[in-house]
């Protein structure tokens, strides 16, 4: 894990500022120089002007254009809101180790996206023709065999690129996530990723961007 990745784990409610401040080129290469100035301020005091957000619904959570607020785990989300896009592998266990892990990368992956680009603005539509060329030059560059799909990571309708990247993950997952894609409407701002495993509740990654390390979600 990155310092940067680190250091927004450990201060999480601080995490969208920082991705959104290491998004310039000169601030990436004095990255330890910036976290260990903000490090410094939060150990010596800083905790003053960090609140305490409780219970807030994401109404609540999004008003006053907050974006620091509105890093919560969202299992649905409409036009104008934001928060961590959540998402499910019905049942985790049914899969390989080399399977759940590449899912589990893809989503890390969409998380650190989401993170440094300053969040993500699911899309009512794209181009379709490009994205399936994208994904299916992707196939053929990594070689996927028939049990794997050249997924957009971060899916283009979740607002990532439609020129990829492109992760061979399971064809079962890859178009479950689609589905589950129709719980945010367009509009909807993605702060980050979160993955869960809907068979125990348990989170299997937690986006870097949570407030508050996560409970497990048993209800849909």
């Amino acid at each position: 894990m990155t310092h940067a990745a680190s250091f927004a784990w450990k201060y999480p409610r601080l995490a969208p500022g920082i991705w959104r401040a290491l998004r310039e080129e000169a601030l990436f290469q004095a990255a330890p120089l910036v976290l260990g100035a903000l490090e410094g301020l939060i150990t010596t005091g800083g905790e003053t002007v960090l609140t305490e957000q409780g219970s807030a619904t994401l109404a609540e959570a999004t008003s006053g254009g907050n974006a620091l607020i509105s890093s919560q785990n969202v299992i649905r989300g409409g036009y104008g809101e934001a928060g961590v896009g959540t998402f499910y592998l019905k049942n985790a266990a049914q899969l390989t180790p080399e399977a759940r892990e590449a899912v589990i990368a893809a989503i890390r992956d969409a998380d650190f996206q989401a993170g440094i680009s300053g969040g993500l603005i699911r899309q009512a539509g794209g181009d379709r023709a490009v994205e399936n060329s994208v994904a299916r030059l992707g196939r053929q560059a990594l070689d996927l065999n028939e049990t794997q799909a050249a997924g957009h990571i971060p899916d283009a309708a979740a607002g990532g690129s439609p020129f990829g990247p492109i992760q061979g993950i399971p064809k079962s997952v890859n178009s479950s996530w689609g589905g589950q894609l129709k719980r945010y409407a367009p509009g909807f701002e993605f702060t980050g990723f979160s993955l869960v495993d809907k068979s125990t509740g348990e989170f299997l990654y937690p986006s870097l961007s949570l407030e508050h390390p996560p409970a497990p979600i048993l209800r849909w």
